[in-house]
């Protein structure tokens, strides 16, 4: 009951739930565990890539796969744990695997859960350096997502890895070519912070 009567930016429901607890989180774990069904995911993907190389005749004997039902239970459950952020942070497995989610909106909100806040703060900011560190070759691949909010978002993690320059600032450059004005000027604002010089070679280009 609790779960299926979710609602999406509620307020008033992220304090009631915040006032739960760790049990109040463990809940939400389960839930976003139980409606993520990697098995049905897999095959979808599988279906898909099979479709574009298989002639028709043999696509039409694979078994259709499943619809995705339970997007709307992961946007949901997804969201109001961003928005525990600090007091959820025994989610962070699960969120992890939210990255990888196969709906861009899941995706994008999973990375929120990191940035909450986006000061400093944050419960990116506040994860053991190796734990944090494990996690950007998650940003790095959402920062080349084919969607532009998983973009938009990875962008705003990876601002939080000035000690991983190296890494991120090639990662930066590249989006200032991004198609959406936003991203860019995100990305533009994140390499000052990254890497000022970085970012006056770029803005001299």
């Amino acid at each position: 009951y609790w779960i299926e009567h979710l609602a999406y930016r509620d307020e008033q429901q992220v304090k009631q739930w915040r006032d739960f607890g760790p049990d109040g989180v463990r809940v939400l774990v389960r839930a976003l565990d139980g409606a993520s069904r990697p098995a049905n995911r897999l095959y979808r993907n599988v279906y898909r890539k099979l479709g574009r190389i298989l002639p028709s005749s043999l696509r039409r004997v694979l078994p259709a796969p499943r619809m995705d039902l339970t997007r709307s239970t992961r946007m949901n459950v997804v969201d109001l744990l961003s928005r525990l952020s600090k007091d959820a942070k025994l989610a962070t497995p699960s969120m992890i695997r939210a990255l990888r989610d196969e709906d861009h909106g899941v995706r994008q909100l999973g990375i929120t859960f990191f940035t909450w806040g986006e000061d400093e703060n944050c419960l990116l900011n506040q994860m053991e350096p190796r734990a944090k560190r494990a996690l950007l070759p998650e940003f790095v691949r959402a920062a080349q997502d084919d969607d532009w909010g998983v973009r938009n978002n990875a962008v705003i993690a990876l601002r939080y890895y000035t000690e991983q320059a190296p890494i991120v600032v090639p990662v930066l450059v590249k989006m200032l070519q991004d198609p959406y004005p936003k991203v860019r000027q995100l990305a533009t604002n994140a390499l000052e912070r990254v890497d000022p010089a970085a970012a006056a070679r770029a803005e001299g280009k």
